[in-house]
This record gives C-alpha cells, sequence and structure tokens, in this order.
C-alpha cells in the first residue's frame, strides 16, 4: 500500500528496502588464453602478406612437386614464430622455410583481444613455375620441337687487328679489333665485348619467355655483364664473369618470385650454359696468293 509520502509502505515496503541493501553480484569476466590452436583453413584467410617460394633448380629439373607443410605460432602481431617442420621433399624444405618466414597475418581476435596462434601451414610449389620452364623451352626450342638448330657466323681480316664479322641472320657486318690493350683500334667493338654483348642479349629475351610463362608481369630490364680477363700459365683467359640484371615491377609483393624466375632464366640462357660447354676445334689452312 502507499502510503500519502509517495513511498512504498507493508510487506512489499520492506522487501524492497532490504534487497536494496544486498551487496553487489561479482561482475562474469572471462579469461582469454595467451594461445589457442586455429585451424590451416581458418588460418589460410587471415594472409595478408604471401611471399611465393623460390622453386629450386635441381626440383624444377626432377619435376618433383609437393607440398612443405609446418608447424608454426602467428605473434599477437601476425608474424611467424618457431617456424617447424612437419613434412616435405627435403629439396624444397630451405626455400619453404625462407618464403613462410616473411608471410603476414591479421591478428586474430579472442572476446576483442589478440592472441597467439598456432597452427599448421602449407607451402606448396605451384606448377605454374614448372610451366614456365617449359614454356622457355619451348621458346628456346622453337615451336616445331626441332631437335637441332645451326647458327654460323663468319669474319675476315682487313689489317693490323681488326676485322668484320657476319651472321647469316643479318645482313650487315659488323667491324671489331682487338682491345686496346693489346694493340688494337679505340671505338669498335671487341671479341670480349662481343661475347659479353651474346651473353647480355640472350638473357633477355629468354627471361621474356619466362615471365610469359608464368604470367609474370614486369616493366622493363637491363642486363648488364662485366668480364675480367686474367693473364694464367696457358695465356689470358676470363676468370670471372658476373651478370647483373636489373628488373623494375609494379608489385612490390611479387620481388621474391622476381627473383627466382632470374635465376631460372639463368639457368636456361644457351649462351651462359655454352660458356662452359666444351669447345671444338676445326682448324682449316689453305694456300694462296694475294693477286
Amino acid at each position: 500500500m502507499e502510503s500519502r509520502g509517495g513511498q512504498l509502505g507493508g510487506v512489499i515496503g520492506g522487501i524492497v528496502s532490504s534487497t536494496s541493501r544486498l551487496p553487489a553480484l561479482p561482475r562474469l569476466v572471462m579469461e582469454v588464453p595467451a594461445r589457442i590452436r586455429v585451424s590451416q583453413g581458418v588460418v589460410e584467410g587471415m594472409v595478408i602478406h604471401k611471399v611465393e617460394p623460390t622453386y629450386p633448380l635441381r626440383a624444377r629439373q626432377a619435376r618433383i612437386q609437393d607440398e612443405v607443410v609446418l608447424a608454426a605460432i602467428i605473434s599477437q602481431e601476425g608474424t611467424i614464430h618457431n617456424l617447424q617442420l612437419v613434412s616435405g621433399h627435403p629439396i624444397l624444405i630451405p626455400a619453404a622455410l625462407q618464403a613462410v618466414q616473411q608471410w603476414r597475418y591479421r591478428p586474430y581476435l579472442l572476446n576483442g583481444e589478440a592472441v597467439e596462434v598456432e597452427t599448421t601451414i602449407l607451402c606448396d610449389f605451384p606448377v605454374r613455375e614448372l610451366v614456365a620452364c617449359r614454356s622457355a623451352q619451348l621458346w628456346l626450342w622453337g615451336c616445331k620441337m626441332e631437335k637441332e638448330h645451326t647458327y654460323r657466323v663468319t669474319a675476315w681480316w682487313t689489317s693490323g687487328q681488326t676485322g668484320l664479322t657476319k651472321s647469316e641472320s643479318a645482313p650487315n657486318a659488323v667491324h671489331f679489333t682487338a682491345p686496346p690493350q693489346f694493340g688494337g683500334m679505340e671505338g669498335r667493338r671487341t671479341p670480349e665485348d662481343l661475347l659479353l654483348s651474346a651473353v647480355a642479349s640472350c638473357f633477355t629475351p629468354t627471361f621474356h619467355a619466362v615471365a610469359g610463362g608464368a604470367k609474370f608481369e614486369y616493366t622493363d630490364l637491363e642486363v648488364e655483364v662485366e668480364g675480367t680477363v686474367d693473364k694464367e700459365q696457358t695465356g689470358y683467359c676470363f676468370t670471372r664473369i658476373v651478370i647483373r640484371p636489373g628488373l623494375m615491377i609494379s608489385d612490390e609483393q611479387e620481388q621474391m618470385r622476381a627473383s627466382g624466375l632470374l635465376k631460372q632464366t639463368k639457368s636456361l640462357c644457351l649462351v651462359t650454359r655454352a660458356v662452359a660447354t666444351a669447345q671444338e676445334f676445326e682448324p682449316r689452312v689453305g694456300v694462296g696468293r694475294m693477286v
């Protein structure tokens, strides 16, 4: 019953008055674990930066296609910690570890707080890299897959230590000279220049074929080749050839893949492979008089 003062009275008023003096119930707080286990499929959707593994040359040559399984802990910041091998082909493992260590993830939130994640990561070596290798080989071998191609050049002595060289594929001859250090003329190509030019000019179209097979886009490529000639007991010879390809791409995340394709090009370039090839010598001597 309500009193004139507007306050509860009687039994009901006594109950309300007594309950208002009870202590407040404790607030239930969920404890957030420091680390939880998350499936590989869920973690895949958390990737924000992924570096593709570089396909090892030996694996490509042996046509090894496999995935490397790794156990890892993803930190609260999304970086990889404590990367451990679970399974995978031995040839592919180093490349997988190097690539996955650079992957980055969105933080995993539990009750609004970031926690560490224990998970499994699959690092797959995509077939497209083998396809790129095969595409480049098809380009190098010709569309009709002939087993053999023959190229021929001819060089003529003109005077002193100079001459001309001409190939069957181009109508114009090229003037050449011995290097100035050996008494040749200034301002003309030397045999050493032509050799290094062959390496650089072979590398450029070979990379274009490799990139095309891999569906890889780039904006520019410049190849610098430097050779060092030293005098040894048997005479002067090249002791060092350095190939410096400079590749420009628009996507920063493709840098590791670009490096892998450049290395692949080095292994496919015909001229770089020929430098270490055994040479055959077939001299001819003719007898005649100048008229």
